[in-house]
């Protein structure tokens, strides 16, 4: 007898890895952009949460972590 996770994973597996590929493939074309010495713009967020994931992404591209 099957479980029901089993039975899921079985039917969504193939969709999975065709997403995983898709953004896989996604990221190569975003280095074409990065390195094409385009400016990056960050939007002015105004709540908090969205502030610090902006201050992070700065920092990160800024010190190239």
């Amino acid at each position: 007898m099957q479980t029901t996770t089993s039975v899921i994973f079985k039917t969504l597996w193939v969709p999975l890895i065709a997403l995983g590929l898709t953004f896989a493939s996604s990221s190569a074309k975003a280095a074409g952009w990065c390195e094409s010495g385009k400016p990056v713009k960050f939007a002015g967020l105004n709540w908090e949460s969205g502030m610090l994931l902006t201050d992070i992404m700065q920092y990160v591209l800024q010190k190239g972590l």
